[in-house]
C-alpha cells in the first residue's frame, strides 16, 4: 500500500453509490493481532451528505490487469481443474483469487463452455 493509490469506498448510507478516493496517510504502526496497518483515505468528491455513525468499506486498488479472464470460483473442481463440455476435466493455471472470482491464466479461453461441478 502506498500514498496516492486509488480507493473505492462504499458507505452503508449510500448503498447504490461507489466513491473514489486516494490513500492519503499510512500510519507506521503494524497491529500484530489484526495483521494490519491503519490507513487514511480522502474522497475525490464528497457525498452530498455524510451522516454520523456511517459505516464504510474501502478497497485499495493495488494492481489492475487488463482483459483478464475470470470465472466464478464455484466452477473450480479439486486440483484447480475445470469441467468443460462433454464432461472433460482440464487443468488450468490460476492467478488472483477471492471468495467469488478466480483469474484463469491458461488452460481455457472465453470460447470454452464450462460446466458447474454441482450441476453434473
Amino acid at each position: 500500500v502506498a500514498s496516492g493509490q486509488s480507493v473505492y469506498i462504499n458507505l452503508n448510507t449510500h448503498k447504490a453509490d461507489n466513491f473514489k478516493g486516494k490513500v492519503s496517510k499510512i500510519y507506521p504502526s503494524f497491529d500484530d493481532v489484526e495483521q494490519s496497518f491503519v490507513v487514511e483515505a480522502s474522497f475525490d468528491q464528497l457525498p452530498a451528505t455524510i451522516y454520523h455513525n456511517t459505516q464504510l468499506q474501502a478497497n485499495i486498488i493495488i494492481d489492475q490487469i487488463e482483459d483478464a479472464l475470470v470465472i466464478p470460483s464455484g466452477y473450480l473442481s479439486e486440483g484447480d481443474s475445470l469441467e468443460i463440455e462433454d464432461s472433460q476435466k482440464i487443468a488450468v493455471k490460476l492467478g488472483i483469487r477471492n471468495d467469488q472470482w478466480v483469474q484463469v491464466i491458461s488452460g481455457v479461453d472465453e470460447s470454452v463452455t464450462l460446466l458447474k461441478p454441482d450441476e453434473l
